[in-house]
């Protein structure tokens, strides 16, 4: 039977915009079902990280972004007795070829928004709410209904669903998944200001790990300021968010009603769980929905997106006839594992953080103060953010893959990668000649070759260089930026391409 679209998006959040956008630009249409009536207008998310700010480089949306983005160089970290314990050194570029954006979501949205009214591909019902899914096993069915009055709405039917509502998801009921929660969660105060006077605010955002009561002070986008206050025990929340006492939490930084905006202030449950399945038949959840962490290493939105970018570039592999369905069992995957690592990492930070005996503080502070402010030994070794099952070879693959300058043939003008070559389909680089076989194949799945001094001119030697450190001459790179794997170039190219088409997993 005919389908309203390709696929069925519930949730208009950031993570269920990219996604359909990001299947509109591979040519598949979406319906988002959003049970707001209108964008929600206050800020969530600020931390857009560099992979995230590639994925916007490929969108092409970056114009539109940077201009409303902050950047500090530093994230300072201060202890019980105001000791500098960790410095994050944020003022290089990144693998990803960019750097940490501060921004305003608000403002993000409003701009991947206009993008989905634009799009042909992409149409946006509001106030409806998915209330039943029926997967038949051909389309998938998606029941509507009035947010408040339970009124029917109408069914949609698309060939795939995305749940991308958020941390109370509806679609989360149907796939039915067990949880793993790390059980780590404490109420915060989250503050958002608009200062009306000019100030110097320094080059760092700041973390005051003191027991009396721990504080993040960060840019915000677009000229504001957000302060997180730990709300302390035997606190009750309600009263933390009155209007006096915010301003009298505010008051050390001279913040008064008469200088400054308070936009939002509201006291949020921090958690760190992830789903264990994330698809099930025609149906996949993504962001919010599969996985929650507390902020405090600013990647609960960017991992969202890194969901929608894995999703979708599988999704157009089955909707295309190139891989079967089995091939989003890999989604599942990747993405849980992957996760892992910002949710552990995000705890471990709080464990840091949310010290509330003086004591057991200057004891970590005398710890910390030992390495010096190094993050990377004073703090708990972790798993490298990669993953190691799925559409995957052996190390490299799994981790992300750089991205350098270059510049294109019989061109003198310096452009990161991305810009030249389209990096939203598989491409095996390297550094010597490939057959017309490997090429070939590689094509079946909408692969190509980029080969160095050929396609692109590696100006510095940047990739050269990382050829050496893989130890390899070939390495072929995902859609969603991350190695395959690296070495023989023939023998990845059937590798890859038979783990897709038979929609297989190591």
């Amino acid at each position: 039977m005919s389908t309203d679209a390709d696929v069925i998006v519930v949730g208009a959040g950031p993570v269920g915009l990219v996604t359909a956008l990001l299947l509109a630009r591979r040519g598949w249409s979406s319906h988002i079902v959003e049970r707001h009536p209108q964008p929600y207008g206050r800020p969530r998310a600020i931390a857009l990280d560099p992979e995230t700010v590639r994925l916007f480089q490929r969108m092409d949306l970056l114009d539109e972004i940077l201009p409303i983005s902050d950047h500090t160089d530093y994230y300072d970290w201060f202890g019980a007795d105001g000791e500098l314990l960790l410095r994050f050194d944020r003022s290089g570029l990144a693998a990803p070829g960019w750097n940490l954006q501060i921004c305003n979501q608000p403002m993000i949205e409003a701009i991947l928004e206009r993008r989905a009214e634009e799009s042909p591909l992409v149409s946006i019902t509001r106030g409806v709410e998915a209330v039943d899914i029926n997967d038949s096993g051909g389309d998938v069915a998606v029941r509507l209904g009035h947010p408040r009055t339970g009124a029917d709405m109408g069914v949609l039917t698309g060939r795939f669903v995305v749940g991308a509502d958020g941390a109370n998801s509806r679609v989360r009921q149907h796939i039915g998944s067990p949880v793993s929660d790390l059980t780590f969660f404490y109420d915060w105060l989250i503050v958002d200001v608009i200062p009306h006077v000019e100030r110097d605010w320094g080059n760092s955002s700041i973390q005051l790990c003191t027991p009396e009561r721990p504080t993040t002070v960060v840019p915000a986008g677009a000229g504001r300021r957000r302060w997180e206050f730990m709300v302390m025990p035997g606190e009750d929340p309600a009263a933390v968010e009155d209007p006096d006492f915010v301003w009298n939490l505010l008051a050390p930084w001279e913040l008064t009603p008469e200088n400054a905006e308070i936009e939002r202030s509201a006291v949020y449950t921090f958690r760190s769980l992830w789903l264990e399945q994330w698809v099930r038949g025609r149906v996949a959840l993504a962001g919010d929905a599969a996985h929650l962490m507390p902020p405090f290493a600013g990647q609960g939105l960017n991992s969202g997106l890194r969901d929608a970018v894995n999703l979708t570039w599988k999704l157009d592999l089955v909707l295309s006839g190139r891989a079967p369905i089995g091939v989003l069992e890999s989604y599942s995957l990747e993405r849980s594992e992957h996760v892992q690592h910002a949710i552990q990492f995000s705890v471990e930070l709080g464990k840091v953080i949310c010290v509330l005996d003086w004591d057991e503080a200057r004891e970590r502070d005398r710890r910390m103060l030992a390495h010096k402010g190094d993050p990377a030994t004073a703090l708990p070794q972790l798993p490298a953010a990669a993953f190691s099952r799925g559409i995957v070879a052996d190390p490299p693959g799994g981790t992300l893959a750089p991205q350098f300058f270059v510049t294109a043939p019989g061109s003198d003008v310096r452009e990161r990668f991305d810009d030249v070559i389209d990096a939203t389909e598989p491409f095996l680089l390297t550094r010597t000649a490939v057959d017309a076989a490997a090429r070939e194949r590689l094509a079946t799945v909408g692969g190509r070759v980029v080969e160095l001094g050929v396609d692109v001119v590696d100006v510095d030697g940047s990739y050269g260089r990382e050829f050496d450190r893989i130890g390899a001459d070939a390495a072929l790179v995902r859609p969603d930026g991350y190695y395959f794997g690296a070495g023989d170039a023939a023998a990845l190219v059937a590798d890859f391409v038979a783990l897709v088409t038979s929609g297989g997993s190591r």
